[in-house]
């Protein structure tokens, strides 16, 4: 039972049922996503208000939460995932965005105002089009080889009205005609060695493409857009890369190689080692 049906009771009710299987953390974003998804509140509602909801409302709760007891993404749920107040169409064949994906936009809106960026796996486009929402002097594009993860950037970029340029390509195999003055990627960066530790609604809905890497190559994808960097992006341009937390050391070193200065290794807000920021050299 609810203990009432405030947002704080309602809160507490996601945490007795869903903490023994996902964190603290995870559970807190599963119930912020719903009330914005399916009550239209804003974060800062969560935090100032104390709304009732009414049993309809709270039978949906229910749904979610039985839901999530059986390991379906939440995005895939509500066929909605929420970034910087922004709400996206996502659903099965696109990678759901990570908290430390939303660390890493709210870092790129702050230090990029104008220029041209590329955005190499954008997915479902949430790094680009948050990126012109909230920063409109920006030109951007974003680029994937999955037309299905394109079909729902475009769908997007429509929905939140925003004039986003997107590729289909492989860069593994071909590169991108025009030049930058930023690139982002959250490229696959996930061992296959990890499955086995993995929860199973990850192994089960999210695209594997999108997803893992090979144990014996993991920094593929890194040093590949390094390579495409050191062509198409404009001298003293800026790379901004999410990572895995092992790897940071290891793409610090790449970079440096790949004629990279300033590199930097930021730490997402549980203090792990998740993204990496640098300057190519004139």
């Amino acid at each position: 039972m609810f203990p009432n049906n405030t947002i704080s009771g309602v809160r507490k009710y996601f945490h007795e049922k869903l903490d023994h299987l996902y964190d603290e953390r995870e559970v807190d974003y599963f119930f912020e996503w719903t009330c914005q998804d399916e009550f239209d509140l804003k974060k800062t509602d969560l935090l100032t208000a104390e709304s009732r909801f009414s049993e309809s409302e709270l039978l949906r709760f229910r749904t979610i939460i039985k839901k999530l007891k059986e390991k379906i993404p939440i995005q895939y749920i509500l066929g909605k995932a929420h970034v910087l107040d922004l709400k996206f169409e996502v659903g099965e064949g696109v990678l759901c965005p990570r908290p430390e994906t939303e660390e890493l936009i709210a870092i790129i809106i702050d230090e990029v105002k104008s220029g041209k960026l590329l955005d190499i796996g954008t997915g479902s486009g949430i790094i680009p089009i948050c990126v012109k929402k909230y920063s409109s002097e920006v030109k951007v594009s974003g680029l994937d080889v999955s037309k299905q993860a394109l079909e729902y950037a475009q769908l997007n970029a429509r929905r939140l009205e925003v004039d986003v340029k997107w590729i289909e390509m492989d860069i593994l195999n071909d590169l991108p005609k025009e030049s930058y003055d930023v690139i982002v990627s959250n490229p696959p960066y996930v061992l296959e060695m990890d499955k086995a530790e993995m929860d199973k609604n990850v192994l089960k809905h999210e695209p594997e493409l999108a997803l893992f890497v090979a144990d014996d190559n993991p920094l593929k994808f890194y040093r590949r857009i390094a390579e495409i960097s050191n062509q198409i992006l404009n001298p003293s341009g800026k790379v901004y890369f999410e990572i895995h937390e092992k790897f940071g050391e290891d793409i610090y070193q790449m970079l440096t190689e790949y004629n990279f200065k300033d590199i930097e290794i930021l730490k997402d807000l549980q203090g792990k080692d998740r993204m990496v920021r640098a300057i190519k050299k004139p």
